[in-house]
């Protein structure tokens, strides 16, 4: 196993660290990844490899003396887990044995749900920050006490996916018909005292 107590650069190193047979299952599952989110970049984190995707990170690997260890945050493994039951592990944590053969079609499957996890947070948190920055902008809503009142109105990831994907026209209109349930929530929320 590895010697070496230095931080490798990058993966290639990392793998270069271990016997030919370690090397071979790594750089399978490297391809499998690789193959699954070609979106991807590889890096070197906590001394292991690592993939990101969009500067958040997606999944590690790891070898060990007995087994391989893959960690693709708890979300990945609740997703799998019927099909992980067999193998140990913890929370955001799989142990696959050396001495048995290595799923590489379940790695496969981990990786593109987090793939598709991470793409929707990211497109959850831009429509958040749009809907945000509109609400202020267009709408002159100041207060985070309303602006948080009216994001959490829309929260629902559909309606944020649905304004997003709009042409300019019909976003116009959205936000005309948005305008007038803003501005007749608050005037439920702040009624006039007249």
């Amino acid at each position: 196993m590895r010697t070496k107590q230095t931080a490798p650069k990058d993966i290639d190193e990392y793998i270069a660290g271990f016997p030919n047979d370690v090397q071979e299952i790594l750089d399978k599952i490297r391809m499998t990844i690789r193959k699954a989110a070609p979106d991807a970049e590889e890096t070197i984190s906590y001394q292991i490899p690592t993939f990101t995707l969009k500067g958040r990170y997606l999944v590690y690997f790891a070898a060990y003396k007995k087994h391989i260890g893959l960690y693709p945050a708890p979300r990945g493994i609740e997703e799998f887990k019927e099909e992980l039951s067999v193998y140990e592990g913890g929370k955001g944590t799989v142990r696959f044995p050396l001495d048995k053969p290595i799923p590489f079609d379940l790695i496969r499957k981990i990786v593109k749900f987090r793939v598709k996890e991470s793409l929707e947070r990211a497109q959850a948190k831009v429509a958040k920050t749009w809907v945000s920055k509109n609400l202020s902008k267009n709408l002159g809503v100041r207060s985070t006490l309303y602006t948080g009142t009216f994001l959490s109105f829309l929260s629902n990831l559909r309606l944020l996916k649905f304004m997003m994907g709009r042409s300019r026209v019909r976003l116009a209109r959205l936000q005309f018909r948005e305008r007038l349930l803003v501005t007749s929530s608050f005037s439920l929320l702040n009624p006039s005292p007249f």
